[in-house]
């Protein structure tokens, strides 16, 4: 490597040093270098001194600016190596960093997408242009208060400040940084304490009622299996074995009456669940019952096909489901949430509608929307009006 020490000329004082970088010893990479006011560089390691310029060279730590950074260090040395979900999470919460517009620059985003809502915002504390070496911790401080101020949950404002930290960490791991990390100064904003509403065993029964396909089965299989809505969404049919004997599916051997956790539907995309969220679940009779319901339909239960599909063969949608169908529902009784999740969280109770009561073998014993309608169909509609009025 060759240690290049970047200088520009100054009329009144001279030569000003402004950083120092590397770069491989590459014949094809560098060319002589410009002279008088603009930026020259010359060779310090030992091996004399010469005016060169490299081609598309990374500016200097000095100069860098927050946004080059992260188009030219942390979405290739970092971003890229994660998976699909972490990369979304990156892009998402770096919009409130810096401006959107260069964030879909940056990670070459769709632009003609309408999902693309976010705009930059007037009077926001944006990064972009802030050199690295200039950030400290009240540029991190403006950015969260900016989005409390804008009516962002707690949540939100906690990853960004964890995104930041993590950008500064890569940046002193990578020496282009040099210092604390100006996150350690910001302390975490905390969550209120407010006590939240949970689902009774009562309401839960009432919401089970409400639901019809896919938001029943989806509910179901989560509270049940424990798996979470990525998981449920993205379990194909030749993941899952109800027979008494072992099979084998594409070198992965599935016991008797389980289902082999390797898959996951996150944004539109069939993912690897991460290395630690591999498992095998045992089916019970409860579980059961639900498979066979869905198994029971006509179209769509090849190996490859997904459990919960739309009209069309396709994953269902868990943002429209959420939108459409959950939350009006969790709206009409009066509850935070119907997720899996919040079923869960009364499953122990004796009264609770998982447990083996009346009410749940009931909700079990309804038949699916497969059985004489289509879906959506206008009946789904129908009830979504009901729900959101």
């Amino acid at each position: 490597m060759n240690s290049l020490r970047y200088r520009q000329a100054d009329e009144e004082n001279g030569w000003k040093s402004v950083g120092i970088d590397q770069f491989p010893r590459s014949a094809d990479v560098l060319d002589p270098g410009p002279t008088g006011a603009e930026a020259v560089a010359f060779q310090v390691d030992g091996y004399g001194s010469r005016s060169i310029t490299p081609k598309n060279y990374l500016a200097p730590s000095t100069e860098m600016t927050f946004a080059d950074f992260v188009e030219q260090k942390f979405l290739p040395e970092h971003i890229t190596l994660k998976r699909h979900p972490s990369r979304l999470y990156y892009q998402a919460i770096l919009k409130h960093v810096i401006t959107p517009e260069e964030v879909g620059r940056i990670f070459q985003m769709n632009s003609t997408d309408p999902r693309r809502r976010l705009k930059a915002i007037e009077g926001w504390p944006y990064l972009n242009e802030v050199r690295m070496c200039e950030v400290r911790h009240d540029h991190v401080s403006r950015v969260g208060s900016a989005a409390k101020l804008h009516g962002y949950s707690i949540e939100t404002v906690r990853h960004i400040r964890n995104v930041i930290g993590t950008i500064f960490s890569h940046a002193i791991q990578t020496k282009c940084f040099f210092g604390e990390n100006p996150v350690s100064l910001v302390a975490p904003m905390r969550r209120p304490c407010t006590q939240v509403q949970m689902l009774t065993p009562d309401k839960a029964d009432m919401a089970l009622a409400m639901m019809r396909y896919p938001e029943r089965e989806l509910t179901l299989i989560g509270a049940i299996s424990g798996m979470g809505p990525a998981e449920v969404i993205g379990l194909q049919w030749g993941q899952i074995n109800m027979m008494e004997e072992a099979r084998d599916r594409k070198g992965i051997p599935i016991p008797p009456m389980t289902i082999a956790i390797r898959k996951c539907w996150y944004r539109g995309r069939l993912d690897d669940v991460k290395k630690s969220s591999r498992r095998d679940l045992a089916i019970d009779r409860r579980l059961l019952q639900v498979l066979l319901e869905l198994r029971m339909r006509s179209l769509f239960t090849q190996p490859d096909d997904f459990l919960l599909v739309s009209q069309f063969g396709t994953p269902i949608s868990y943002d429209n489901v959420m939108t459409q169908r959950l939350r009006p529902i969790a709206r009409r009784l009066g509850v935070p949430s119907v997720s899996s999740k919040a079923f869960r969280l009364i499953q122990g109770d004796t009264k609770s509608a998982l447990s083996s009561q009346p009410r749940f073998e009931i909700m079990l014993n309804q038949k699916p929307y497969w059985f004489g309608d289509r879906y959506p169909g206008a009946r789904h509609r129908s009830e979504r009006r009901e729900l959101a009025g």
